[in-house]
């Protein structure tokens, strides 16, 4: 995986967690991009994006995981395993707590099915690397739903 690739995930995850992303000329000289958290018209937080620890930092990487934890598709929650020291497994729910049955939730739960085991000896990343693309392609998957 190459460093802007794990730039351009660390970016999709932030905007996920709702910061902005881009320069912040005037503020901040130089022409690196920043993701930053603005509540009314006042920018309380930036972090140069080459700086984002998401893909290293278990403090980065959890609150994103719980966040993902309590989406919803349609009415089904998102499960979210981290499993042993290899992966990650975030899939539809196709039980929606209500007790009922309903025409199609077998499609609905066959919608996301992200699995993400770093078992191949030439993709061997740090468990928490393992996690952090799982994330990546499930936020991808909510972008394009």
């Amino acid at each position: 995986m190459t460093e802007q690739e794990i730039i351009d995930g660390n970016i999709l995850i932030a905007k996920y967690m709702d910061y902005l992303v881009g320069p912040l000329s005037g503020w901040i000289s130089g022409r690196n991009e920043y993701a930053y958290i603005k509540k009314d018209d006042v920018i309380t937080e930036a972090i140069p994006v080459g700086s984002l620890k998401y893909h290293k930092s278990w403090d980065a990487l959890m609150p994103v995981l719980e966040k993902i934890a309590k989406h919803r598709h349609k009415t089904f929650p998102i499960n979210v395993t981290i499993s042993g020291d290899n992966g990650v497994s975030i899939y539809i729910n196709p039980s929606n707590m209500s007790a009922e049955s309903y025409e199609g939730d077998r499609e609905i739960a066959n919608t996301l099915n992200i699995n993400y085991f770093a078992l191949l000896e030439e993709e061997k990343y740090s468990h928490i690397m393992s996690v952090w693309i799982g994330v990546v392609k499930f936020i991808k998957w909510v972008n394009n739903d």
